[in-house]
């Protein structure tokens, strides 16, 4: 069924109020036929191949060129974009770290786990490394009891979403405000020096 077809039957089922039918079904019928739809995929598909064989190999290029000739530059956009990282989402860093050490969103993540990846010679074979604890369970259990406002404790409430997310985060967040400041005052130094720029 033809685009047109579609839209006439569908506007013969519903009412048009001071436009009549078929004035509105003619018009409909005249934009559709006359539009170069084939033509138009064509030119897209060409701009398409364009951007992807030239335009962008290009840019590339032209990108690792000035990467190579600015290094210093390069270093401490890539830092100031880590800071912006820490200050706008610090939830994006700090729950997956706190994770990573054990303090999980269900308390101490402790106990035996495997990690196993493909083996490189035979993909077959997966390769089994067994953990006995986390991080934060060998320190949980070289320390003794927990006190409430101690480090740990907070840590391990920001790991489960508690009270610790009021402390740690703002904490990360003043961390990514001096790592992007002091990127900043670095491309600031390496562009006020003269000569090349690296």
């Amino acid at each position: 069924m033809k685009l047109s077809q579609i839209l006439t039957s569908t506007l013969l089922t519903c009412e048009v109020g001071a436009i009549s039918r078929a004035s509105l079904v003619s018009w409909i019928h005249n934009t559709v036929s006359k539009a170069n739809i084939p033509g138009v995929l064509a030119i897209a598909a060409e701009k398409s191949r364009e951007l992807a064989t030239e335009t962008l190999p290009q840019a590339t290029v032209q990108s690792a060129k000035w990467v190579a000739a600015n290094r210093g530059t390069t270093a401490a956009g890539g830092a100031a974009v880590a800071g912006l990282v820490l200050v706008v989402a610090p939830a994006s860093v700090v729950a997956p770290g706190l994770a990573a050490v054990g303090f999980g969103a269900d308390g101490i993540i402790a106990g035996v786990f495997a990690l196993s990846s493909p083996s490189f010679l035979n993909a077959s074979q997966v390769n089994t490394v067994s953990v006995q604890a986390s991080s934060a369970a060998v320190a949980q259990s070289s320390i003794g009891p927990i006190v409430s406002p101690s480090l740990f404790a907070t840590l391990q409430s920001a790991g489960a979403g508690g009270y610790g997310v009021a402390t740690v985060y703002p904490a990360v967040q003043v961390m990514g405000g001096a790592i992007t400041s002091f990127a900043g005052a670095s491309v600031a130094w390496v562009k006020s020096k003269p000569g090349p720029k690296a």
